[in-house]
């Protein structure tokens, strides 16, 4: 059993707002400017709605902060759980002989068909992104995720075991 959970970091979140802050000053200033003259009810309007989109941007970014996954190998299986505060809630249960695909995103050559995608993320860079292609049902599936190097080395050995396996059983003993 192996498990690890990722998270948001709070500081480019931190660091977003503030820029996004910094330009609607600028541009809240510049057509402040550009409309010179009494026309401080549009001035007024203005104000208010940049105020107001500042402020459902940083409910969003707080509340998709609040989020978290945890990676979970367990026996046979690899699980992907969504934390939102103290709910756990289970996205994905893949078994590893279901899966066609694990890699970096940019090693993904050959172009499934997939019915449904999924992210599982938590940065806001695209930095460490994996995908992994898998079926369920008769239908390929993908979803993006955030892994630790441990733990795709954890997923590449639990999914070449079973060959491992099979490779030592058909081995043939070679005498000197």
């Amino acid at each position: 059993m192996y498990k690890e959970i990722i998270e948001r970091k709070k500081l480019p979140i931190a660091t977003f707002l503030i820029t996004l802050l910094c330009v609607f000053i600028y541009v809240y200033k510049f057509i402040a400017m550009w409309i010179t003259g009494d026309d401080s009810l549009v001035e007024d309007a203005l104000g208010l709605a940049i105020f107001i989109f500042m402020a459902i941007v940083s409910v969003g970014e707080i509340y998709r902060s609040g989020i978290r996954y945890k990676y979970s190998i367990i026996a046979d299986q690899f699980i992907i759980h969504k934390i939102i505060r103290n709910n756990n809630i289970e996205e994905e249960s893949i078994k590893f002989k279901d899966i066609k695909f694990l890699g970096r995103v940019k090693d993904l050559k050959e172009n499934y068909k997939v019915n449904s995608t999924k992210k599982y993320l938590c940065s806001v860079v695209n930095t460490n992104r994996y995908c992994c292609v898998y079926s369920s049902g008769g239908k390929l599936k993908k979803f993006y995720f955030e892994p630790s190097k441990e733990m795709i080395g954890k997923l590449r050995f639990m999914m070449n075991k079973d060959e491992c396996r099979a490779y030592m059983r058909n081995r043939v003993s070679i005498s000197i």
